[in-house]
């Protein structure tokens, strides 16, 4: 909550706009860290990124375009915490997970989903076409709670063979978390 400590408002009468200024210090806070209001990031991977055959593997997101609050715990693997993002800010929030998959043969199913605490909460899925890179997306809006904690996974229908999912900072595979 703020409270007031020096304000420059005029009342106006009925119909007639405000008048004065209101500054950043003419508001003080108690008991609020400022930084964590802002919460979200936007993370993708450096590098072409091997998803097994058959089954879900977690994408590794190791480059933040931003991470608001420090909440993105950059790389994967058996280190817990790694490649997921967990909130210091309760809310709601939109995530976007997408994922395109390098030269995948004709008609075989790929897919992404968006954890919650090891739950799945949101899919999207595609088919192959023409043996081409084929992006799948999702996204959905969820009301978190401190300490969850969200991850992207992709599924790669391909049987044996492993796929890459793209790199590189033009939007091609990424997670995004904005706070609502």
């Amino acid at each position: 909550t703020g409270t007031l400590t020096s304000p420059t408002f005029v009342t106006p009468a009925l119909g007639t706009p405000a008048s004065g200024t209101l500054t950043d210090a003419d508001l003080t806070f108690s008991g609020i860290n400022a930084t964590r209001l802002a919460s979200g990031c936007f993370v993708y991977p450096s590098a072409n990124l091997g998803c097994s055959g058959g089954g879900w593997t977690q994408m590794n997101m190791n480059l933040e375009r931003f991470d608001l609050a420090g909440e993105y715990v950059v790389g994967a693997g058996t280190t817990t915490g790694r490649g997921r993002w967990t909130t210091v800010t309760a809310g709601y929030y939109e995530i976007k997970v997408q994922c395109t998959f390098v030269s995948m043969p004709d008609g075989k199913k790929m897919m992404v989903a968006i954890r919650q605490n090891n739950t799945n909460i949101g899919y999207g899925r595609n088919h192959s076409g023409l043996a081409e890179n084929i992006s799948v997306a999702t996204f959905t809006h969820v009301n978190l709670a401190v300490d969850d904690y969200i991850e992207a996974w992709a599924f790669n229908g391909d049987g044996s063979s492993n796929r890459d999912h793209t790199s590189g900072n033009n939007g091609t595979t990424f997670m995004s978390i904005t706070r609502l």
